[in-house]
């Protein structure tokens, strides 16, 4: 089996000339999009506390995104 990605995700979204920067409510993420996944005994994902996700994307050329936890009360 091959996994792939586009070469797109690769890419440092500061290296492009133009960066957008995004947030989006995270009431039910697993820490799998975000990088903060804790597994439970049984090697499930676990819910993490409500956060926020700041994501980064980049034009010219592609890149991105990355997805990072903001957490907060």
């Amino acid at each position: 089996m091959r996994i792939g990605a586009p070469a797109s995700a690769l890419r440092d979204p500061g290296d492009s000339n133009e960066m957008t920067i995004g947030k989006e409510e995270a009431l039910f993420c697993d820490g799998s999009e975000c990088g903060s996944a804790v597994p439970s005994e049984d090697g499930e994902l676990e819910l993490l506390p409500p956060h926020w996700h700041m994501i980064e994307q980049g034009k010219s050329p592609d890149a991105g995104p990355r997805i990072y936890p903001i957490w907060g009360r």
